[in-house]
C-alpha cells in the first residue's frame, strides 16, 4: 500500500512571547462562567483552552460550531486559530476534528484545515509553564502518540513551519505591535467587510475614537511610518499614544461623533459630524489602512 505523506503545520508549538493558556470550564457551565468574555478580551498572542463544549461560540469575527469540543484557540498577527484535541469544530462548512486546526484568514470567509503537530504544541506549552487541565493534557498526549505512530509508519511527516509565527519571531513581534490590537483585529477578521469597506472602516473607527476621547484606540490607526513602520519598538508605539494624546488635546472633537464620510479623492476623506467638518488623509499598506493626517475646517 502506498503510504502518503502528510506534513504538520506546526500548531502554534513555538509561541513568541510565552503567552499564557486560559482556561473556561467545561460543558453547559462554560457561557455562565465568562468564556465568552474571555473569548473577546483575548490578545493576540493569547490561546484560550476550552473543554468539552458543544455550542455555537462567536471568535475571529465568525460563528464556530463545536461539537464536544476540547482544544486551544488564539490569534497571531496573521492568522485566527482553532486546535482541536478532541471532538470538532466547524465553519463553513469545513471541520477540524483530533489532530486538526481551523486557519482563519483576515478579510478571507473561507477557512483552511491543517493538521498540528501535538508533540510540539505540548513542548511548548511545557516549556513556558502554562498548565492545562489533566483533561485537556490527557488528550493532547493521546493525540501525539497517535500521530507518533503515523510518523514511525511514514503515513505523516513534520515541517518547520509555526502558525504562531510563520516568518520569524522578531517579525511577528513587530507585526503584532502593528497589527495585534483590538480595535484593528477586529477590522481585519470581520467576517462583514469587503474590501473597498477597510478603509472608510478606518476612518470612520478613528474619528469615533477622537470624538469619544479615547487615545489607546485613536493611536492604533496612526500611520506607523514616522515611528518606525518596519520596525516598530515599543517606543514607536508610546510615540503614537503621544502623537494621539496631542491631538486630543487640540480641540473638542465631540463634534464629530456619528460622522458621515465621503471619499474626495484615492486617500483623502471628508468627514461630516453634527458640529464639525473634517479632512482626513489615509495611506494604503498591504495589510491595512491608516490615518496619517486630519485637519478640521474652521
Amino acid at each position: 500500500m502506498k503510504s502518503l505523506y502528510l506534513s504538520f503545520w506546526a500548531g502554534v508549538a513555538l509561541t513568541i512571547t510565552a503567552p499564557g493558556v486560559a482556561s473556561a470550564q467545561s460543558g453547559s457551565q462554560m457561557r455562565a462562567s465568562g468564556a465568552e468574555r474571555l473569548i473577546g478580551n483575548l490578545q493576540t498572542g493569547e490561546r484560550l483552552a476550552l473543554e468539552n463544549e458543544t455550542g455555537d461560540i462567536r471568535f475571529a469575527g465568525r460563528t464556530i460550531a463545536l461539537s464536544e469540543f476540547s482544544g486551544l484557540m488564539g490569534y497571531s498577527a496573521d492568522l485566527a486559530y482553532v486546535l482541536t484535541f478532541s471532538g470538532r469544530a466547524e465553519l463553513a462548512g469545513e471541520s477540524a476534528k483530533s489532530g486538526r486546526m481551523l486557519l482563519i484568514q483576515p478579510f478571507e470567509e473561507k477557512p483552511l484545515v491543517e493538521r498540528f503537530d501535538a508533540r510540539r504544541l505540548h513542548a511548548g506549552v511545557a516549556m513556558h509553564g502554562n498548565e492545562m487541565s489533566e483533561t485537556l493534557a490527557e488528550a493532547l498526549n493521546a493525540l501525539a502518540k497517535k500521530q507518533g505512530r503515523g510518523i514511525f509508519f511514514g503515513r505523516l511527516g513534520r515541517t518547520e513551519f509555526n502558525v504562531a509565527a510563520a516568518e520569524s519571531k522578531e517579525t511577528e513581534q513587530n507585526r503584532r505591535r502593528l497589527l495585534g490590537d483590538q480595535a484593528i483585529r477586529d477590522i481585519r477578521f470581520s467576517s462583514n467587510l469587503s474590501g473597498s469597506d477597510v478603509v472608510p472602516t478606518v476612518v470612520s473607527s478613528f474619528v469615533a475614537a477622537l470624538a469619544a476621547g479615547d487615545m489607546a484606540t485613536a493611536a492604533q490607526f496612526i500611520d506607523p511610518t514616522p515611528f518606525g513602520f518596519g520596525d516598530l519598538s515599543q517606543d514607536g508605539f508610546d510615540a503614537r499614544l503621544l502623537t494621539a494624546e496631542a491631538l486630543l488635546n487640540q480641540r473638542d472633537w465631540s463634534g464629530l461623533s456619528s460622522p458621515r464620510i465621503q471619499q474626495i479623492s484615492g486617500t483623502k476623506w471628508i468627514v461630516s459630524g453634527a458640529q464639525t467638518q473634517a479632512l482626513v488623509t489615509t495611506r494604503l499598506t498591504t495589510d491595512f489602512a491608516f490615518v496619517q493626517s486630519i485637519s478640521v475646517s474652521e
